[in-house]
């Protein structure tokens, strides 16, 4: 019975590997990397906030969609009388997809450049090639059999380079203990939470949340969102030792000066599988909101129907296309991380409301902590998005 138990918790661990495999991209790398490089350690309470926020709202929406039965499309239906909201929050997290998708398969190419193969337009095709057959694999249990392998790839190449540069400068680690908001930090703080808390990934948790008891989905949840945030301090820990502006060539021959080519190539290796296994959850979770949000019958929108498919291989044929033209990766990656911050608290607002509303969840509803962390996860990200749009704006 006990390792009956222990499999079932086991499983539920690499179920839930999509979510991290579906935050920690090109995006994440960038950003994390970019927020060391400009601002050491300091930002590294963000992460912490980030992976707490990350957990309280999909959480919550892993338990609407249990209790209540329903996709997260369906209880804002009902939350909202007119259909225009859920029609903009929808359309919004898709169109972010096609922008994720196009600087996944670009951050892929970066990671296969610090490895020494530099060749563009091979690339793009057969990353668009690999994501294809594994969104064509058959099911979502063998999909999240290989997102959860790149995961673990990709997390042992960036803990390995960020120990080996912490052992050299143990220092360096004091910053930490040191939590601040420096000048002109306000775009990255926000790129941080919305490459952590990725919009898309509340909808895509929502469709795959189900033949779990609560338990079962919390526990494989949190090990996925932990192991997640883990990977992206490794990575701000790689980028705070960058002196100059990111750039991924930057990355690249800091990591070479400090700890040799072999943590170098590691580096890039693990660039490589972040933007694969973003490549094929972002067409995945476009699917699953479209699914959430446009959806009449549900057997018209089963995981391998027509519609299903046809939104998947629409994301992925317009992020390989995209990938195509001479457009600068960190750009696309960084937009799509800002554009995820600013409708990231139009979401949050939508997700508290459903899962304290009788209509939708009944008697499950949220307990007093539970409403008082959603709370301030909202409070911060919503002073954060307004903040860093009066700076834009000023500017």
């Amino acid at each position: 019975m006990a390792v009956k138990k222990i499999k079932r918790y086991f499983s539920s661990a690499v179920w839930w590997s999509v979510i991290s495999a579906a935050f920690i991209g090109p995006g994440t790398v960038t950003t994390a990397a970019k927020a060391g490089s400009d601002f050491g350690l300091s930002l590294f309470w963000t992460i912490a906030f980030a992976i707490l926020a990350c957990f309280v709202l999909q959480e919550a929406v892993a338990r609407l969609s249990f209790h209540s039965k329903m996709s997260l499309g369906e209880n804002i239906s009902l939350i909202f009388k007119y259909p225009f909201v859920k029609y903009l929050i929808g359309c919004s997290v898709i169109v972010g997809c096609m922008a994720f998708e196009a600087g996944n398969i670009l951050g892929s190419i970066e990671g296969l450049k610090m490895m020494g193969l530099n060749t563009k337009f091979l690339s793009i095709i057969g990353i668009g090639l690999i994501s294809f057959l594994v969104l064509s694999s058959g099911g979502i249990k063998r999909m999240t059999f290989f997102l959860g392998l790149f995961v673990a790839i990709m997390g042992i190449s960036f803990l390995i380079v960020a120990f080996s540069l912490l052992l050299n400068h143990p220092t360096s680690l004091f910053g930490i203990f040191k939590p601040k908001i420096p000048s002109g930090s306000g775009l990255i703080i926000v790129g941080l939470l919305g490459t952590t808390i990725v919009p898309y990934n509340l909808f895509l948790g929502s469709g795959i949340s189900n033949n779990q008891s609560i338990n079962e989905m919390r526990w494989g949840m949190s090990i996925s969102i932990f192991c997640g945030g883990l990977i992206t301090a490794a990575i701000l820990v790689t980028g705070s030792f960058i002196s100059s502006p990111f750039q991924f060539e930057m990355l690249y021959l800091t990591i070479q000066r400090s700890s040799g080519s072999f943590s170098a190539i590691l580096v890039g290796f693990g660039l490589f599988c972040a933007g694969i296994s973003s490549a094929i959850t972002a067409p995945l979770a476009a699917a699953f909101t479209a699914k959430s949000i446009f959806s009449k019958d549900q057997k018209n929108w089963a995981f391998n129907s027509r519609n299903f498919r046809t939104v998947w291989m629409f994301v992925l044929g317009i992020g390989v296309l995209f990938s195509l033209f001479d457009f600068q990766p960190i750009s696309i990656i960084v937009s799509a991380q800002l554009l995820n911050g600013f409708i990231l608290p139009l979401i949050a607002f939508t997700i508290i409301a459903a899962i304290n509303s009788k209509k939708c969840i009944g008697e499950n509803s949220n307990t007093l902590f539970q409403n008082i962390l959603s709370i301030i996860v909202l409070t911060v990200c919503l002073l954060l998005s307004l903040k860093t749009f009066i700076s834009i704006f000023n500017s």
